[in-house]
């Protein structure tokens, strides 16, 4: 059975795309139920909505709000007016807030303002600020002039390239050039577009955090991905692309599902058999088996990740395990 969610994503997602969640300190992970029930106070200015489905026999953990996945389908982009239509704003927000979105206030005001948030440090824009500037950008009614970036508007650049809006690299900046313009990359509606020249280019220079970060947003093609991760030799990097490569659910090749099966179970379950003991032997690896549905023999399952992984489990009819017993890895 399907359940529908909603993911407020801090980076644009590929429409009809799978996406795994499963690394904590690597992605939101919270799939809210209904638009109001996000905390609009916590939002920050790069927040895309989509509207998701997840399989309710991969979900994990669930409160009245919200559910976690294993992974979950992008089936479509929710405008930030509909959130804003559904969030428990106040009345005067909202007031101040809809007629942006519908182009029912006058140009020059729109200017003033759009000019106020432009000009202020991205760190010190509210919820309310935010928002005034995903409306103007987000329509075509007022024309804006083309955003002349520099090292200032880099938190923003994500914002101006998702809404498509005219921009240009500032003279005054150009040797942050790459910095600023990998933003824009960051924030485009396009997927597995980077060409070849920009990626050899970053790989010669060994701009491996760009490189990763274009897998991690799935911003290369399937040949691209194993190119980067054929050209990456620490082992530590190595196991940090794989993890990226999962969330966005490239094809791992088979020499490097045997490297890393702990990072790879959840696309491919088979992997299971190939852990040793001092894999499984702590409590995020006995979540992670926990999560797919195998149970390690004789481990204590009293503690709260684990409960709420069962208790998931349960509540969607999904409670049968299958037993590992880690000596003699036989699955019983």
């Amino acid at each position: 059975m399907k359940l529908e969610a909603y993911i407020f994503s801090h980076v644009p997602r590929k429409l009809n795309q799978t996406y795994y969640s499963v690394f904590e300190d690597l992605v939101n992970r919270n799939l809210y139920l209904n638009l109001k029930d996000y905390p609009n106070d916590g939002m920050e200015l790069n927040t895309f909505i989509y509207k998701v489905t997840a399989n309710t026999n991969e979900i994990y953990y669930i409160d009245e709000n919200k559910v976690k996945a294993i992974k979950y389908k992008i089936v479509a982009e929710v405008p930030m007016v509909e959130f804003v239509k559904e969030s428990p704003f106040p009345k005067k927000v909202k007031n101040e807030l809809l007629p942006i979105f519908s182009g029912a206030i006058s140009e020059e005001k729109v200017m003033n303002i759009y000019n106020k948030i432009i000009t202020k440090d991205y760190w010190r824009l509210n919820i309310i600020e935010s928002l005034k500037l995903h409306a103007i950008l987000s329509q075509k009614i007022y024309e804006l002039p083309s955003l002349r970036a520099n090292t200032q508007h880099t938190p923003l650049a994500k914002l101006f390239s998702f809404y498509d809006r005219e921009h240009e690299i500032d003279k005054n900046d150009m040797s942050l050039k790459h910095w600023i313009e990998r933003e824009f990359l960051f924030g485009s509606k396009q997927f597995e577009n980077t060409s070849e020249e920009y990626l050899n280019e970053l790989l010669k220079k060994e701009i491996i955090g760009t490189c990763f970060t274009l897998v991690r947003l799935r911003k290369v093609t399937q040949n691209q991905f194993e190119t980067i991760l054929n050209s990456t030799k620490d082992k530590g990097y190595k196991r940090v692309l794989i993890q990226y490569a999962l969330l966005a659910d490239y094809d791992i090749p088979q020499e490097f599902q045997i490297k890393y099966p702990l990072e790879l179970v959840f696309k491919y379950p088979n992997l299971v058999s190939s852990l040793s003991d001092s894999q499984i032997s702590n409590i995020p690896s006995a979540n992670h088996l926990l999560m797919i549905g195998y149970k390690i023999k004789d481990w204590n399952y009293d503690y709260f990740d684990a409960r709420e992984i069962m208790r998931a489990r349960e509540i969607f009819k999904n409670d049968t395990y299958q037993v590992i017993e880690p000596e003699k890895w036989w699955i019983i």
